[in-house]
């Protein structure tokens, strides 16, 4: 006599051998899509967008600016930083909370070690100090901790900004 826990495994490996080949595929397109994900959703996110970065903090029309460089990282931590030639002082656009006291020694030094800048940039020559002016900030919240800094050569007009934190 037939016994009916045989019947069922039957069904069992009937449905896996019909659908075996579909399930493959729908495997091998999931895994494409989670590797698509990753090398292109993600990257983008995790990428230093300079232009933006000049975006969200200046007034200022970014096409007014040249000779603009930026870089940086996203990661477990940020720091990014651009610097661009412009005329006169630009506009912050929340002014009124950069009102760190960093010294513009210590911003002038970090810019200097910059590989993309470096110390032949003529608005952080050590003769150039005293034309100096910062403005800094400090976020520091419960999730994270940001800071600022906008460095300024009114002689020369180069704009430094750095933005690091967790």
């Amino acid at each position: 006599m037939n016994n009916p826990r045989e019947s069922t495994n039957l069904g069992a490996d009937d449905a896996f051998t019909r659908f075996r080949g579909p399930l493959t595929i729908l495997a091998i397109v999931l895994i494409g899509l989670c590797i698509w994900y990753v090398y292109t959703a993600m990257k983008d996110r995790y990428t230093v967008k300079p232009e933006k970065i000049f975006n969200a903090i200046f007034d200022d029309n970014f096409s007014d600016v040249k000779d603009f460089k930026g870089g940086g990282e996203i990661s477990a931590h940020d720091d990014k930083w651009i610097y661009f030639k412009k005329t006169g002082e630009a506009e912050l656009k929340d002014k009124h909370s950069f009102n760190g006291d960093d010294r513009a020694e210590v911003a002038r030094r970090w810019f200097v070690q910059l590989p993309e800048l470096g110390p032949e940039i003529e608005g952080l020559k050590p003769e150039q100090r005293k034309y100096l002016k910062i403005r800094s900030k400090v976020d520091s919240r419960t999730d994270h901790i940001r800071r600022q800094w906008y460095l300024f050569n009114w002689r020369t007009d180069e704009h430094f900004y750095r933005e690091w934190g967790y």
